[in-house]
């Protein structure tokens, strides 16, 4: 129980589109538009040019009467809405700390507004604001981990990219996972909302959609991290789907829905990305090579969000009802896949075998688990869970499974007898230490991993760009690429009580991942980071002219792939 407090009239929670992650520009002194404290890397990057303050201007809200918590890689389950008690702070951050030392910061924290801290649910519990606003749902889902896993590419003799549909926008199986996944958010989010209303009744709530970031007509190919375009639409298809549960959840409960899903047309990534902060933005604004702003509305963006907002909720006042939208009826829990660390680094090298555990009680004793990795599918050999429920099999990683980002399965059957399906996104790198992921470029030297370049919308490769200004802080040629070994027995027993799935997704689109120079900050889940793939061999190929030489690739990939789609998939394939 709080002591009374004065009442806020807004307050503003959710994840990174709710923060403000993504406005990278600085003021003219040089400070950041991020709010003191939550500017460092991996902290919650709440911009005073986000939405929620540009609504508090619209509303008329007095600014000491306005507060956001809203925080960068915040998922509705583990930092919205948990119990207090044994809550370590998001990503773990709090973990240090002693008991007392943690009391102690968390009590200050809900006297200061200082997000991240506590459960965002808890500021409801002290200030009760008359209105609040959220989004959620995008890092319970793992778009970041998605996104990455779809920007990947197989490649022919170990030189020539062959640019593949990855499973997500190509295979039905996947394709219903995702969907299933992403409607699981109904039950979570709803709670949440009945969580609000309990501990502030009075306040009116509403729920925030996602907008669409990326076009998925036209070329662009490069700038998306060669994501073609059936995946540039099964990302739109996806965000879609989200904002038609986070629809549901607001008319089953009786709070309003404000849609924002086309807020960004016209400034999308591959429309220019005026209203974006892409990969050559990002690294611009923080000098990052992998920056969790990346893939985020900028302050532009922002502004458009907030117009949009600002008109749904005009329209709410004006007709008393959320926009006209399909009918749906709530996703019946017909499956169950969860997200478990498998893999406990998240990373295994080329020619090693591949450890998989599992805790007891995960599946029924004894019953046979069927091990599969992808992006290119290549089954492992079956093994059994143990008497106890739980697994620990090691197999040699098969050979021809390439560096990169792959999607690792375990399907079998729980305890209750269910059919289940347990994933982890894991790093593959080369069994040579000095190029983490094989392409022929030393870790010294490589400005990107796991893409072979990258272009903006201006056609700059940032990939050499990143090289020629990062020379000087290159990692070190013997360092691994990503590690996750911190515990994640507390997260898993969350999801039990909430007969949910355990998630490992750090963010959106990468919240809280650290860069390479940034490995030991401690997160709840760090896994290996992905970085565009490509950039110079030595200081002279700079200067080389390298147009020719990736048109001349791109052209002998194109034909490749165009055969190779042929056979393998029919006529009616597309490039």
């Amino acid at each position: 129980n709080y002591v009374p407090s004065t009442r806020l009239d807004y307050l503003a929670l959710g994840d990174s589109y709710s923060s403000g992650e993504g406005d990278v520009e600085k003021m003219s002194d040089g400070t950041s538009y991020y709010l003191p404290g939550t500017e460092p890397d991996g902290q919650c990057h709440i911009s005073s040019r986000s939405y929620p303050f540009l609504l508090r201007n619209y509303w008329k809200v007095q600014v000491d009467k306005m507060q956001s918590v809203a925080c960068s890689g915040a998922r509705v389950v583990f930092d919205y809405s948990r119990p207090l008690e044994g809550y370590r702070g998001q990503g773990n951050r709090l973990a240090h700390l002693s008991s007392s030392q943690r009391n102690e910061v968390q009590a200050s924290s809900i006297d200061d507004f200082a997000p991240g801290n506590i459960p965002q649910i808890e500021f409801v519990k002290k200030y009760k604001p008359k209105i609040i606003t959220f989004t959620g749902g995008g890092n319970d889902v793992g778009f970041a981990d998605i996104l990455q896993y779809c920007a990947g590419y197989f490649t022919i003799w170990n030189y020539i990219p062959l640019f593949d549909t990855c499973g997500y926008a190509s295979d039905e199986t996947m394709r219903a996972n995702l969907n299933g996944y992403i409607d699981d958010q109904y039950l979570y989010n709803k709670k949440f909302i009945d969580m609000i209303k309990q501990a502030s009744p009075d306040s009116e709530v509403y729920v925030v959609g996602y907008p669409r970031f990326i076009a998925d007509h036209g070329i662009c190919g490069p700038n998306t991290a060669l994501l073609n375009g059936a995946e540039m639409k099964m990302i739109n298809d996806s965000v879609s789907r989200l904002n038609k549960v986070l629809r549901l959840v607001a008319q089953d409960t009786g709070t309003v829905y404000l849609d924002n899903e086309y807020a960004l047309e016209g400034g999308r990534l591959c429309e220019g990305s005026e209203y974006m902060t892409g990969f050559f933005n990002g690294y611009l604004g923080t000098g990052n090579l992998v920056d969790s702003n990346m893939f985020h509305p900028n302050a532009a963006g922002h502004e458009q969000i907030a117009e949009a907002l600002e008109s749904a909720y005009s329209r709410y006042l004006h007709d008393g009802a959320s926009d006209d939208i399909e009918v749906l009826d709530a996703p019946a829990a017909t499956h169950r896949i969860v997200r478990l660390p498998l893999v406990e680094t998240g990373s295994v090298q080329q020619g090693e075998s591949i450890r998989i555990s599992l805790p007891a009680n995960t599946l029924d004793p004894q019953s046979v688990a069927k091990i599969k990795i992808q992006s290119k599918p290549t089954e492992l050999p079956d093994t059994s869970a143990s008497e106890t429920g739980g697994l620990d099999y090691s197999v040699q990683l098969p050979e021809g499974v390439e560096p990169g980002f792959h999607l690792l399965t375990v399907t079998g059957t729980s305890v209750s007898g269910e059919a289940l399906q347990i994933q982890q996104f894991i790093t593959i790198t080369s069994d040579n230490r000095d190029d983490s992921d094989g392409d022929g470029i030393t870790n010294a030297l490589d400005g990107c991993f796991g893409i072979k370049e990258w272009y903006d919308d201006a056609g700059n490769d940032t990939c050499l760009v990143a090289v020629a200004a990062s020379t000087d802080n290159a990692p070190a040629s013997s360092e691994v690429v990503g590690t996750r070994s911190l515990d994640t027995t507390d997260e898993v027993a969350l999801a039990s009580t909430w007969s949910l799935p355990a998630t490992e997704t750090s963010g959106f689109f990468g919240e809280g991942r650290p860069s390479r120079d940034n490995a030991a900050v401690p997160l709840f889940t760090q896994q290996a980071t992905m970085q565009p793939q490509g950039g110079a061999q030595s200081g002279d190929a700079l200067a080389r002219p390298w147009l020719l030489d990736t048109m001349g690739g791109i052209l002998v990939a194109i034909i490749i792939t165009m055969l190779v789609r042929t056979v393998h998939y029919g006529k009616n394939s597309k490039i």
